[in-house]
């Protein structure tokens, strides 16, 4: 049985509303495809459902709706619809679960095609109920990696470049560029909170912010605003209170950002897992606000008001 580091979390506000966001960590010597690129650009709509995007796109010749997750190492498949033969051991915020590996002979999504690649499997039941759509998997770094994503949420599009088509997007000056490093599978970008710089993955599948809980203490008193109490519960299936805040005068390369939700939690397996400093995660709350792109190749991230 493999090993694998993983993260995916379920919270519940008040019974009333819920909060998703599903990131884990994989070597990327795991998942292994062979691609072809048709046309340079393509626009694929989504449906925004508590803060996740859904596309459609087709694996093995079923078209399904898939999470379009920046958090996701590849392709994730659900597992109530699929079996698996092999299996790993993955850590959540309470406990450890088993999730599996599938070969899938034809993925295809806009202009991405892949062929012969592997995928893990995981039970999506909780992220069925919270988006009430029956899913086939998540989209994650994998399936995207050589190309430029452009999350434009007012119009509720993502639009996909190659690599060489990637520079139209320019012609209309960004607001600002930012730089970011990957840490495995997840691009991680600098972001200013007062006196304090934190690193915090791109992840467009959360619907929430996190934060390490330690910095509850270590941010400035004013910056952090309607501190309240929120369950959370992991696949463990356990309830676990965590602290969730409006956190200000944020700014990422100079960019302010508006008022943002933050949950506080203990995120150390994260940074074991990357093998590296790692603080938090910027989600819905983030993109939201702003039409952003994702050039891997370039390793930017560009920024429209």
């Amino acid at each position: 049985m493999k090993g694998l580091m993983m993260l995916l979390i379920f919270s519940a506000q008040l019974l009333f509303s819920q909060s998703n966001i599903a990131i884990f960590h994989a070597n990327k010597n795991t998942v292994s495809a062979s691609s072809t690129v048709g046309k340079a650009v393509a626009i694929a709509p989504f449906e925004m459902v508590n803060g996740m995007a859904v596309v459609k796109a087709t694996m093995d010749g079923v078209i399904g709706n898939f999470i379009l997750d920046t958090g996701a190492p590849g392709l994730v498949i659900n597992s109530t619809e699929h079996s698996s033969t092999s299996s790993y051991i993955a850590t959540s915020v309470g406990g450890e679960v088993e999730i599996g590996e599938l070969t899938v002979n034809h993925f295809r999504w806009g202009i991405i095609e892949k062929e012969n690649l592997t995928g893990f499997t995981i039970d999506l039941t909780h992220l069925e109920l919270a988006t009430g759509r029956k899913l086939a998997g998540m989209i994650g770094y994998e399936i995207l990696q050589q190309y430029e994503v452009l999350f434009d949420y007012p119009n509720q599009v993502v639009k996909i470049y190659d690599a060489e088509s990637a520079a139209e997007l320019r012609k209309e000056a960004p607001t600002v560029e930012v730089p970011f490093k990957m840490m495995g599978h997840l691009p991680v970008v600098e972001m200013g909170i007062g006196s304090k710089t934190v690193l915090l993955g791109l992840d467009s599948g959360a619907e929430v912010n996190l934060l390490d809980r330690s910095y509850c203490k270590q941010l400035d008193k004013k910056l952090v605003k309607n501190r309240d109490k929120e369950k959370v519960m992991g696949l463990d299936q356990k309830e676990h209170e965590v602290i969730a805040a409006t956190i200000g005068s944020s700014k990422i390369t100079g960019q302010i950002l508006n008022d943002m939700k933050f949950l506080f939690l203990d995120l150390g397996g994260l940074s074991i897992q990357f093998e590296d400093k790692f603080d938090g995660l910027l989600g819905f709350p983030f993109f939201q606000q702003h039409t952003v792109s994702i050039n891997y190749q370039e390793q930017k991230i560009y920024i429209w008001n």
